[in-house]
């Protein structure tokens, strides 16, 4: 009897003519992918322990076994991905063969790679393996992902895929930055979402109260309001360690490194990650200032591609992150990221938003924030919530004056916020799309909104005048046809003409 799950299914690839061998995964993958699988599958199931302890009799068997059944889909998926898949590198590109059910055979273009991350958690370093990460342009996640292999194949593969790609071939590293323990504390503080661990002492309450109100009343009065606002700044303290130790967590020893093909990134405490980000790929950089981080002279850098989502700030995702560059040298890392940028927007006085755009602004946050404190006055029957209010225009007015843009032959900066102030930077050589926007109120006060899109996300300019905004719309346009009209290739035109018909 033929083994269906053995090397023997890759035929489309015997059928391409290719002599490369097939490699397959290192057997220890078995262990080391299905620990983190049963991890995520607990994560996932965590409300059954609770029910099960709860409910008796049948329904505990109940839940035992649909706990049972998900566990050994973990076990069925991780043996069938080491027994199934197959890779190689044949004719300049990546193959993957994988799938006992429903078959898949992938080929990846080294040229379509947007990023390459190598990653090692506790595991894979116990086992002396890594775990290869491959983004490509349009995906959701990692289009290949190659989980567990020696780290001398992790490395020999990415050199083989970086020196099929265009550009430079030469792989010389040279540190050109280094994140030290106290800049990490600094950025977890400055990330710590206080609002969460206030909204979640507020809801236990309101559980506690909804579950037995007699005892929320004797728990309030015993605590008092005093003893109220130290449980709040201790909920607080709690989220600011948190995110302080989850900062020290992701980017513990992060470094930047240049080669010659891009951008390095290297951090990670139990979880060690590299990741590549080749320069001709990058398609937006975002520069993060919230205010507590911007009073400490510190910025944070994104720099994203076509290939994953964004990152999130205190995680480490598929693409490259800084969390914390100090604000003169914030110019100079992006310019290492996209060589087109010509201005530093830190020095050159970029344009304002239009004034009419001030009175739409207050007035939406006038809104918003009205929306927000009148449910709560009602409920309590009390006016205090509206002394909160003016926080909403007075955030809006702040807002509307450090907005500013800037466009240049090569880029296109756009600044928004004061509390989590934002600078995006695209090459106009990325740009995919135009949108020329009018809401409501926009309408009423001739304003209008430009919005830029790269195959990385999207960046809207500040609310301008319609004059203003059309022009700005007409002269990127024109950019992007010139872009088009160079890339595009040349049609030859014979002198044959085709045939017209006369009514």
């Amino acid at each position: 009897m033929r083994c269906i799950c053995a090397t023997s299914w890759p035929v489309v690839g015997e059928m391409m003519g290719s002599e490369v061998p097939w490699r397959s995964l290192q057997p220890a993958s078995v262990l080391i992918n299905l620990l983190p699988d049963l991890g995520r599958t607990a994560r996932q199931l965590w409300w059954l322990l609770p029910a099960m302890v709860v409910g008796g009799g049948f329904q505990r068997i109940v839940d035992f076994g649909f706990l049972l059944f998900f566990l050994a889909m973990s076990f069925f998926r991780t043996i069938t991905h080491y027994m199934t898949l197959r890779y190689r590198v044949s004719g300049g590109r990546l193959e993957l063969v994988e799938g006992l059910f429903f078959r898949q055979h992938r080929l990846i273009d080294p040229a379509r790679i947007q990023n390459m991350e190598v990653v090692r958690n506790i595991f894979h370093r116990m086992a002396g393996l890594a775990e290869l990460r491959i983004d490509t342009a349009g995906e959701g996640g990692a289009e290949g992902l190659l989980s567990a292999i020696s780290i001398a194949e992790a490395n020999q593969l990415r050199a083989e895929l970086a020196n099929h790609q265009p550009g430079p071939t030469a792989q010389e590293e040279e540190e050109e930055l280094r994140t030290g323990f106290l800049e990490l504390l600094a950025y977890g503080f400055s990330s710590a979402r206080s609002g969460a661990a206030v909204v979640a002492v507020s809801v236990g309450y309101e559980l506690l109260f909804q579950f037995s109100p007699q005892m929320a009343g004797d728990a309030a009065a015993r605590i008092g309001s005093m003893g109220m606002v130290g449980l709040l700044l201790v909920a607080v303290a709690g989220s600011t360690l948190v995110s302080a130790l989850t900062s020290i967590r992701s980017f513990w020893g992060l470094r930047l490194l240049k080669t010659a093909r891009g951008l390095v990134t290297e951090a990670g405490l139990f979880t060690r990650s590299r990741v590549e980000v080749p320069q001709g790929k990058v398609q937006l950089v975002r520069i993060d200032e919230p205010l507590v981080r911007r009073i400490f002279g510190y910025g944070t850098i994104q720099v994203e591609t076509a290939g994953s989502s964004a990152p999130i700030e205190g995680e480490a995702r598929g693409e490259l992150m800084l969390p914390m560059v100090p604000k003169a040298a914030l110019a100079w890392v992006a310019s290492l990221a996209l060589p087109a940028l010509d201005i530093d927007p830190w020095k050159a006085t970029l344009r304002p938003a239009a004034p009419r755009a001030l009175l739409r602004a207050l007035l939406g946050a006038g809104l918003r924030w009205a929306l927000i404190c009148l449910p709560i006055a009602i409920a309590f029957r009390d006016p205090t919530p509206f002394f909160f209010w003016p926080i909403g225009p007075i955030s809006a007015f702040f807002d509307w004056r450090r907005q500013g843009w800037y466009l240049t032959e090569s880029v296109i900066v756009s600044r928004r916020g004061f509390f989590r102030r934002q600078t995006s930077i695209i090459s106009l050589e990325k740009l995919q799309a135009l949108r020329l926007e009018q809401g409501p109120l926009m309408q009423l006060n001739r304003l209008g909104r430009v919005v830029v899109r790269v195959a990385g996300g999207e960046v809207a300019l500040p609310d301008l005048h319609l004059d203003e905004a059309s022009q700005v719309f007409e002269k990127l346009q024109e950019k992007t046809t010139q872009r088009t009209n160079q890339t595009a290739p040349n049609i030859a035109i014979t002198s044959e003409s085709t045939p017209t018909t006369t009514a």
